[in-house]
């Protein structure tokens, strides 16, 4: 026969289990937005400038104007203080809200 206890412990284990992952998962993704980060500051400023997002491209190639520009309107939105430059905890906040936007958009096609 399972008890009470038994029950309330299986539930406390299963919540501790998921938050560790949770917490395993959102330092996970830092450190790769760390490294994104720092691909795309070319110049080592701690600074994202505008140029430098706007030519990010696929191994080295330039990307379109047309890319060019969509990137630009991009980095506005990102550039929170607006002082013209990504700072690294604009970006991880805007790589947060992206993934928290995506995991929401999953969930609710789920259902």
């Amino acid at each position: 026969m399972i008890n009470k206890k038994m029950i309330a412990m299986s539930i406390v284990s299963a919540v501790l289990m998921s938050q560790t992952v949770n917490a395993e998962s959102a330092a996970l993704a830092e450190g790769k937005d760390k490294q994104k980060f720092e691909k795309i500051d070319k110049n080592k400023d701690g600074n994202i400038s505008v140029d430098e997002y706007s030519l990010i491209g696929k191994k080295g190639k330039k990307p379109s104007a047309k890319k060019i520009k969509k990137k630009k309107k991009l980095f506005k939105k990102i550039d929170v203080n607006k002082d013209n430059k990504i700072s690294s905890a604009e970006f991880t906040g805007y790589q947060i809200k992206m993934r928290a936007k995506k995991a929401l958009k999953k969930k609710n096609k789920g259902k």
